[in-house]
């Protein structure tokens, strides 16, 4: 699936990519609400059912809670070749298949979660957004502004600094 997230990031980047127009170029900003824990959570679409979830940057792969599993109808299969395991040491079994799945206004047709059981998904009651999606993008978190913005990876050396004229 990580494919969907890459080639959605090129086709909005590809306008500024040329070499004449050196630019970062911002894909998506996100609101972001702190959870009862003070994690930032971020609006999501999981099938018809809007939502916001934990952004989880030391996580691996992206999960839902299995009431939301059934909520949202989403198909599931058990893992083949191979096992993921909660620091608990819960197995996961399943994955699930969400159609359509929308992180902000950015939509894919389907995305793949593991599978949590119900009273695991930590702060969260809903499941977490991880680097399987993040790592396509290059993150920044404005916690002032309470806004998670996504940034096109496809740009020049040294052109990342949006925020003043000059640094060091």
């Amino acid at each position: 699936m990580k494919g969907a997230w890459v080639a959605l990031a090129l086709a909005i980047a590809s306008s500024s990519a040329h070499a004449g127009d050196c630019k970062l170029t911002q894909i998506a900003t996100l609101p972001t609400v702190f959870d009862r824990s003070g994690g930032p959570t971020v609006p999501v679409t999981l099938g018809s059912k809007q939502a916001w979830m934990l952004v989880d940057t030391g996580g691996t792969f992206s999960m839902l809670g299995k009431h939301v599993v059934d909520e949202t109808h989403a198909s599931t299969s058990q893992i083949k070749g191979g096992r993921f395991s909660l620091v608990s040491n819960k197995a996961l079994k399943e994955i699930a298949e969400v159609r359509p799945f929308a992180l902000g206004e950015m939509k894919t047709e389907k995305f793949n979660f593991l599978v949590l059981p119900d009273g695991e998904v930590g702060s969260s009651d809903l499941g977490t957004i991880a680097p399987d999606i993040l790592a396509n993008f290059d993150v920044e978190f404005d916690f002032g502004h309470r806004k998670m913005n996504l940034f096109s990876q496809n740009h020049c050396a040294g052109k990342v600094v949006y925020w003043a004229d000059e640094w060091s």
